[in-house]
Parts: C-alpha cells; sequence; structure tokens
C-alpha cells in the first residue's frame, strides 16, 4: 500500500477522532480511503504494515487517549468516552494490555 494511501487512511482515523465521532471507520470507509476494494485493503494493509486495520484503529484511539490523558482537565472517564471506548473499564483493560500501566499511572508519570 502506498504512502498516500495510508496517509488518506489516517487522514480518516484523524478526521473521526477529532470531530468527536467515537464511532470507529468502517473497513469500508478505509478502503474507500485508500481506493481499494475491502479485500485488497485488507491484504495490502496487513502487507505494509504488519497489523490490521482494526489494530491500526485501536492503537490511534491509545494514542489519542495519551494526549488527552496528558491533559489535567480530562478525567479517565472523559477521555474514555472521547475516545470510543463502550466504558472507562474497558479503556483501562485496554490501555493497560498495550502499554503495560493504567491510564491513571500514565498520567501521573506524564504530569509529573
Amino acid at each position: 500500500m502506498g504512502l498516500g494511501a495510508m496517509r488518506r487512511v489516517d487522514e480518516l482515523i484523524t478526521s473521526r477522532l477529532d470531530s468527536g465521532d467515537v464511532r470507529a471507520p468502517s473497513l469500508g470507509d478505509l478502503a474507500a480511503a485508500a481506493g481499494m476494494s475491502v479485500s485488497h485493503f485488507i491484504r495490502a494493509f496487513r502487507q505494509s504494515t504488519g497489523a490490521t486495520p482494526h489494530q491500526h484503529v485501536l492503537t490511534r484511539r491509545i494514542e489519542r487517549a495519551m494526549g488527552l490523558l496528558a491533559q489535567p482537565d480530562h478525567s479517565v472517564a472523559e477521555v474514555a468516552n472521547s475516545t470510543g471506548y463502550a466504558s472507562p473499564s474497558h479503556f483501562v483493560a485496554s490501555f493497560r494490555q498495550r502499554l503495560g500501566v493504567t491510564p491513571g499511572t500514565y498520567r501521573e508519570a506524564v504530569l509529573n
């Protein structure tokens, strides 16, 4: 998958996160942004990045959460909600699984 296609996919994900629309873009949305069929997109994406499109979206959501946690005016529950997690507990579990620390521990380290 070319850099231009990857950039368009990332722009779509970023625009969803920036707009407050917490629904993850569908595979169809991502494939359309890349200018490919869904099946070709899935194969090309995995080949290019080593990750599935879903894993990439989850990574981007965690990256967004990390940025919000660095701001003391957002509670963990607000960060969970604004990044599309069904509940704060689901967010905490996902965050811990990916980074090895809880959001609260991460925030404390970043703010101190």
